[in-house]
């Protein structure tokens, strides 16, 4: 458990950054078989996320997608009564292909991960129609604001990896604090008002995350 901590600790101007084989050695830590699932997986976000980039130039993958895997690895270790599963990985790593590369569709991840992965992977998956970029839309702000609503429609490890990736994405923030205030001052706003009394229902662990990070970077402005 302490490597574990110890290495979540890792960031770049105080962003958190993982590599593969940093998440392979926690995920063996907890006594994971990292099986052909999972190393299928691993290929697969490295492929739709490779030249993906963050807002301020950092790799998606390791600064986004390890991450976020390893959030959920760590948790598990403070929570034994939550189990670690393949299937949980899987998603984790997977969960932003969709949205993020044509290279990949639903029936290729069913086929390769199974129905339970892909169903995961479609709770956190933004329809075409609402995959919009453009940060100062109000549209985005209201697709938003349904997506926090209906998140307690989404199963236990959807809700998980979505809680992961809003801490990850609250944290990634504080790059653009000087360039894009707005953004950033709307991308913390939105997490409290809407996404923390979400996480304090459904994992103590991911609530003290986000909590924290809220409070760090709320002392920013």
């Amino acid at each position: 458990m302490g490597k574990i901590k110890q290495i979540i600790r890792k960031t770049i101007h105080g962003v958190p950054y993982t590599n593969k084989f940093t998440l392979l050695r926690a995920l063996k830590g907890q006594s994971l078989v990292i099986n052909n699932k999972i190393h299928t997986a691993l290929e697969i976000a490295y492929e739709a996320h490779k030249d993906q980039k963050r807002d301020d130039g950092s790799s998606y993958l390791n600064q986004h997608i390890y991450p976020v895997t390893l959030d959920i690895v760590k948790m598990c270790s403070k929570h034994l009564a939550f189990d670690l599963t393949e299937d949980l990985v899987c998603a984790a790593l997977l969960h932003d292909v969709i949205e993020d590369s044509e290279k990949f569709n639903f029936e290729m991840l069913e086929k390769k991960f199974g129905i339970k992965v892909r169903a995961i992977v479609g709770e956190l998956t933004r329809r075409p129609e609402n995959n919009i970029y453009d940060d100062k839309d109000e549209i985005k702000r209201k697709i938003v604001t349904a997506e926090a609503l209906s998140f307690n429609k989404k199963t236990l490890y959807a809700r998980i990896i979505k809680l992961a990736d809003r801490i990850n994405n609250l944290e990634s923030s504080v790059t653009i604090k000087k360039t894009r205030p707005e953004k950033f001052a709307r991308h913390l706003e939105q997490t409290k008002e809407l996404y923390l009394p979400l996480a304090e229902k459904t994992n103590e662990y991911f609530y003290q995350r986000m909590k924290n990070v809220i409070e760090r970077l709320s002392r920013l402005t």
